[in-house]
């Protein structure tokens, strides 16, 4: 109870409930004690098989009756601030992602009168877009939300204002997003680059992509070429054209971006399976996004770096066969954006000619530049890049060299090598 005070009791203790018979409860105030204030708190709920919901609550005990807002002053009662109340999300509650519902709010003042004008914003910590709530010009505000991004547990933040007054309030209740049945949804900030799976990274044409949800697809491999733009019974869909998939299952699948799409911009992505569409997510694409393979499939460490001697020899440039300056080097990566002459993604690259990048690719191993020799699509690979390069003289030998790529303005994640 708010303020350490039992200011409210509940009838009845216990019973029973079920779908076609539910229970009635009776919460009662007990105000004759307290002081003129807001007093805030909650009724927990227990049920048999373990579940608790608790009921937000507020009180307000006015110095005076309440009136008109413009004229409380006159009353005895100036209000001061708003006190906001979640009616429909609870602690320990469940809302099904992808599919609308109602979020509401009753909002009063501190002197018992309900807020019929100004502003109630809704947002979450989800990355979901705020919400504008609408009044019913009795107090309660209320809006359609769609729930996009899964989060458990999610944060939702109500604020309230009436600039004019110079009232504010503002509460917060914690509730969770389950999966809808046979709806596809994707993860919050769950669309990253297929090598690096850099954090609030962009994408790029011809870059292999990652996206993370629940009750995607269903698991499946691709096993032919060109890549399907279905698979697992599911496809996604970004900036309306179809991405090559090359494997899916109930929580990830993974991709790759089609050429043609606008850089520099953001776009919409969707998946689709069978009839139903999950809510769209946002997704920078830009020219390049550059991102090198790691031996662990991390993104960090060791990567899939081949050291190439003169003799001929290739190996993993790991710390069992370092590489030395005036080796070359081969490191297989992703995102390097358009090539020439231009491939339709999920095609294998031809093995007749190169197929080299648009835009100029730099290297540096240890932070020192390296000589780039070709940058491109592996030949005979479907959707890989590699960079070739040399090994500069002036590195600092160790076992865990940096080796990072820029391209078109992005820079990749660091990645190791090792270097004698």
């Amino acid at each position: 109870m708010n303020r350490g005070v039992n200011w409210f009791t509940a009838l009845p203790t216990d019973g029973s409930v079920t779908a076609a018979q539910p229970g009635r409860i009776v919460i009662q105030p007990t105000p004759e004690s307290l002081d003129a204030g807001v007093y805030r708190g909650a009724l927990t709920l227990t049920f048999s098989d373990g579940s608790t919901r608790m009921v937000a609550m507020a009180l307000v005990v006015a110095p005076a009756p309440a009136g008109n807002l413009l004229s409380r002053g006159a009353e005895g009662c100036p209000p001061r601030q708003l006190v906001p109340v979640f009616t429909l999300l609870s602690t320990g509650s469940s809302v099904p992602a992808g599919l609308p519902g109602t979020v509401a709010v009753k909002v009063v003042d501190d002197c018992g009168t309900p807020m019929t004008t100004g502003d109630v914003i809704v947002s979450f910590n989800n990355g979901d877009p705020p919400l504008r709530l609408f009044s019913l010009k009795d107090g309660n505000w209320a809006t359609t939300w769609t729930p996009q991004r899964l989060l458990d547990p999610l944060t939702v933040t109500a604020e309230a204002n009436i600039p004019e007054l110079n009232l504010a309030g503002r509460v917060q209740t914690t509730t969770s997003l389950r999966p809808t049945a046979g709806i596809p949804v994707v993860g919050a900030g769950a669309i990253l680059n297929g090598a690096s799976y850099a954090l609030d990274g962009p994408l790029a044409p011809g870059g292999f992509m990652t996206l993370f949800g629940a009750q995607l697809a269903a698991q499946a491999l691709a096993g032919s070429v060109p890549l399907p733009t279905e698979l697992g019974g599911a496809s996604v869909v970004l900036a309306g054209s179809e991405a090559p998939v090359y494997y899916t299952s109930d929580n990830q699948v993974n991709a790759i971006v089609p050429y043609g799409i606008a850089v520099n911009t953001t776009h919409q992505l969707r998946v689709v399976r069978g009839s139903t569409i999950s809510p769209p997510q946002s997704v920078t694409v830009a020219a390049a996004a550059p991102g090198i393979f790691a031996l662990d499939g991390s993104g960090t460490g060791q990567g899939i770096v081949i050291g190439v001697k003169n003799s001929g020899q290739q190996t993993l440039a790991d710390a069992q066969n370092p590489v030395s300056a005036g080796d070359t080097i081969v490191i297989y990566c992703t995102g390097l954006g358009d090539v020439n002459p231009p491939l339709s993604a999920g095609t294998v690259t031809p093995l007749t000619h190169l197929t080299s990048t648009v835009n100029p690719v730099t290297a540096t191993v240890g932070g020192v530049p390296a000589t780039v020799s070709f940058a491109g699509l592996t030949p005979g690979q479907v959707g890989l890049y590699q960079v070739n390069a040399v090994i500069p003289g002036g590195v600092a030998p160790g076992d865990r060299v940096t080796l990072v790529l820029t391209v078109a303005g992005q820079q990749s994640s660091a990645v190791t090598i090792a270097v004698r």
